[in-house]
C-alpha cells in the first residue's frame, strides 16, 4: 500500500529537500514519543514543536496539525504489516510455517508499548482516506492468515474449517491483545510473545502442525 503524502513546498535544491525531510522526521519522532508518554489528547502542537526543537511556524510548514502526524503513524504501521505480508508470500515455506510467522509478527506488534499507548488508549478519528488505507492493510493481513491456513489444511497441519472465517477470527483475537496486556506487568514481552504465539497456533493446528510449525 502507498503511504499518504504530506504536502510540502517545492524544493529548490537537493540539500534543502534533504533538510526538510530530516525536519519532518524529527517532528514525527517527537510527536510519537509524546503521544506514547502523555497521550494524544494531552499533547499540544506547542509541546511537539518544543520537543522537536523547531518553532511553531516550522511545524505548520510541514503538517496541518497533530492529527496529520497521527494519521501518518497509523499509515506507517499499516504499511509495515503490508510489506511483511508481501515479503512472506514470496518465501517458499509450508503453510503452517507462514501461519506461525504471521501470528508471531502480529502478536509482537500488539505487545509493543508504543503501539498500545499511541493507538489503543485513546480514540483518535482518522480521515476517510486514512481509515480506508488502514482497513485495507488489516484486510490484507487477515487474508494472508486465511491463505496460510488454507495451505496448511491441504497437508493436514491445520484443522478443517472455513479458512476465511478462521483467519478473520484469529486476526480479531490477536488484535485485542494490546487492549489488555500490561507491558509494565509481571510477564515480559518475550515471554508473552512466545506464550501467545504458541496458544494462537495451537488453536487451529493439528499435532502434525505443531511439530512442523512451532
Amino acid at each position: 500500500m502507498k503511504l499518504m503524502r504530506v504536502p510540502t513546498r517545492t524544493s529548490v535544491s537537493p540539500v534543502r529537500s534533504s533538510r526538510s525531510e530530516t525536519t519532518q522526521i524529527r517532528i514525527q519522532e517527537a510527536a510519537s514519543e509524546l503521544f506514547r508518554r502523555r497521550g494524544y489528547n494531552a499533547t499540544s502542537v506547542d509541546d511537539i514543536a518544543e520537543a522537536a526543537n523547531v518553532v511553531k511556524g516550522t511545524f505548520y510548514y510541514h503538517f496541518s496539525g497533530k492529527d496529520a502526524i497521527y494519521a501518518i503513524l497509523c499509515l506507517k504501521a499499516a504499511d509495515a504489516s503490508s510489506k511483511f505480508v508481501a515479503a512472506l508470500q514470496h518465501e517458499s515455506l509450508p503453510g503452517i510455517q507462514k501461519l506461525f510467522r504471521l501470528i508471531q509478527y502480529l502478536v509482537r506488534q500488539q505487545l509493543d508499548p508504543d503501539v498500545q499507548h499511541v493507538f489503543f488508549e485513546e480514540y483518535v478519528p482518522l480521515s476517510q482516506q486514512s481509515r480506508t488505507e488502514v482497513r485495507g492493510a488489516q484486510k490484507q493481513y487477515a487474508q494472508a492468515l486465511a491463505q496460510a491456513i488454507r495451505e496448511a489444511q491441504h497437508d493436514g497441519s491445520v484443522h478443517a474449517g472455513n479458512p476465511g472465517l478462521m483467519g478473520m477470527a484469529m486476526y480479531g483475537a490477536i488484535g485485542r491483545v494490546a487492549v489488555w496486556y500490561n507491558s509494565d506487568g509481571q510477564v515480559g514481552r518475550e515471554e508473552a510473545e512466545g506464550t501467545l504465539t504458541g496458544m494462537f497456533l495451537r488453536s487451529v493446528a493439528t499435532g502434525k502442525g505443531m511439530v512442523d510449525g512451532g
